[in-house]
């Protein structure tokens, strides 16, 4: 896809990406330790659902009785949810859990359509965006809050296999670490598992979701390489088929 005007359809894309991204808390409910980890809520067919890494919905299945799964930051805490609403991809590291209408609205957060889904298998050298939340900016605060960072990356998909692909992040490619006031005390960060579960845009004026962050190889704070999951194993019903 020819892009016209870089500035705009990068403006645009990173604006979805900020918006759709949310903030995932799983935690023992006795040790309030929290991992973090990113995901979206998108209304499919069948009704809203919460999209993520399988891995992510797995180590909260592993917690048992005393798990809990939070989206957002200030928002709505699971502790337990009934198995037939969980679907686990079999092969590929992506999730959905299917929500009640209300449920998805005492979340608070916004919510993708099925409509910003592009189900097509992602192509070697395509602009993508995504914001994602990696685990080790947590900051756990005297009153249970958690401080935490955004990382964004705009750049291109460097690799493609049948069931991922990767992006290379180095000074060649667009990304940028922020942090909140929470968080004044980061002085770096030693891994990317809070990327885990970030939808992925393809770059447009409408950006529509392609992909999701999967796993992140960090060699240093300005090299990275990140691997996402075709959303096409994503049914129009929130299943996940593969």
């Amino acid at each position: 896809m020819e892009i016209v005007d870089w500035d705009r359809v990068k403006a645009a894309t990173l604006e979805a990406a900020n918006l759709y991204s949310l903030t995932l808390a799983v935690f023992d409910a006795v040790l309030r330790e929290p991992e973090l980890a990113t995901g979206a809520l998108v209304l499919t067919k069948g009704g809203p659902c919460l999209l993520t890494a399988r891995h992510v919905i797995n180590r909260f299945l592993q917690l048992g009785s005393q798990g809990r799964l939070q989206i957002g930051r200030d928002g709505y805490v699971f502790s337990s949810i009934p198995v037939e609403r969980i679907s686990l991809g079999r092969r590929i590291d992506i999730a959905s859990i299917r929500l009640t209408i209300k449920e998805a609205e005492e979340t608070g957060q916004p919510m993708l359509t099925w409509s910003d889904i592009r189900l097509d298998y992602v192509e070697e050298g395509t602009l993508v965006a995504f914001v994602g939340y990696p685990g080790s900016w947590k900051r756990q605060q005297p009153t249970g809050s958690i401080g935490i960072g955004s990382y964004e990356f705009f750049g291109f998909v460097q690799t493609v296999e049948l069931d991922q692909f990767s992006v290379r992040v180095d000074e060649g490619q667009d990304f940028v670490f922020k942090t909140n006031p929470e968080s004044r005390a980061f002085e770096g960060f030693s891994d990317l598992g809070g990327l885990s579960g970030a939808p992925i845009f393809q770059a447009a004026d409408r950006p529509k979701v392609i992909g999701i962050v999967s796993e992140g190889g960090l060699w240093s704070q300005r090299e990275q390489k990140i691997y996402g999951v075709h959303v096409s194993a994503l049914d129009s019903d929130g299943s996940v088929r593969a």
